[in-house]
């Protein structure tokens, strides 16, 4: 299946909104929720975009001797397949650098979704209100539900990459790292968010992806721009890692944590390098390998991703080459 969006302006960042149609559907037309925002050439016309794709076909492969045949066909029929594009926006004051939604937003049912801004800001919102709106006709998204319900300002005028929600707090616990390698917790009590004051940092390198552990409530790794991977525990009192591995001689792009077998991790890097690491050779003083390593790329991994379904099953991204 593949189907182009035209997007207002570039987006740096997408991620998907949980639904109830299966986690492996397989029939057709598919839908799909989706959450992005801009890098608009100016800052007042950055927006938040909330968008329901559906009526997706499936790809069909043509033949050439088939294609004369096709043309005649009745074009009504290629019409009761025509996708539909819905969307939602909330304006926003500055460029998003990275989103990301709340992994139990469907079995919380509150789709909590944060965004690091250029400015340094974190801004979340709660899009169950756009969500609900796709799905129920005539219902319009209230005011307030299209401002943020809370701003992080720790970071100050610092921008960042790495955020991330945790999978196991159901209240809702947020993770930002800047590229002053500070990185600030925010969580939420009796309905109100609070950021520790105090940040988790290392050095003063830029924290470049943060990802929550799938198993342990107060477990986190990052990487980052000085190579290293670290895991972190929210419980420390001085705010250091745990544990530091070197995983690249360049920057530490894009991390995963393997959802199937939760002492994988993955990592991707500037140099076009990648590789799955077994988190239990992580020790003190020590200076493990990963367990499959690939240099098959030759531009920086951008993204990297363990299948949820499958802990086999990996996807990378590169980052292309620009020709002027």
């Amino acid at each position: 299946m593949l189907h182009n969006v035209n997007m207002p302006w570039p987006c740096l960042t997408l991620d998907i909104l949980p639904d109830n149609l299966g986690s492996e559907r397989r029939s057709y037309p598919a839908s799909i929720y989706l959450a992005t925002a801009t890098q608009a050439s100016r800052s007042k016309d950055n927006e938040l975009i909330t968008m329901k794709l559906s009526s997706l076909a499936k790809t069909l492969a043509k033949d050439e001797d088939d294609e004369d045949d096709e043309e005649d066909e009745d074009e009504d029929d290629d019409n009761d397949h025509d996708p539909i594009l819905e969307n939602e926006t909330i304006p926003l004051k500055s460029t998003t650098n990275r989103l990301r939604v709340n992994p139990l937003a469907k079995e919380t049912g509150e789709y909590l979704t944060a965004t690091m801004s250029e400015s340094g800001e974190v801004l979340l919102f709660d899009l169950t209100s756009q969500f609900k709106a796709f799905d129920t006709p005539g219902f319009i998204v209230p005011k307030q539900n299209k401002r943020p319900m809370h701003i992080v300002k720790n970071h100050g005028n610092v921008e960042g990459y790495g955020l991330d929600w945790s999978p196991l707090i159901k209240t809702g616990a947020l993770l930002s790292g800047d590229l002053t390698g500070r990185v600030f917790l925010t969580t939420r009590t009796n309905s109100k968010w609070v950021t520790d004051k105090t940040p988790f940092q290392a050095n003063n390198s830029s924290i470049e992806d943060i990802q929550w552990s799938k198993s342990e409530n107060t477990v986190f790794a990052t990487g980052g721009t000085d190579g290293y991977i670290r895991i972190w525990d929210t419980r420390s009192k001085k705010h250091k890692p745990s544990l530091n591995v070197i995983a690249s001689q360049s920057d530490v792009n894009v991390i995963s944590w393997c959802s199937k077998i939760d002492y994988l991790l993955a990592s991707g890097h500037d140099d076009g390098t990648w590789g799955v690491w077994d988190l239990r050779n992580f020790k003190p003083n020590t200076k493990p390998e990963p367990v499959v390593s690939y240099d098959f790329h030759k531009s920086p991994i951008t993204s990297i991703s363990f299948n949820p379904l499958d802990e086999s099953i990996k996807s990378n991204n590169k980052r292309k080459k620009q020709k002027n």
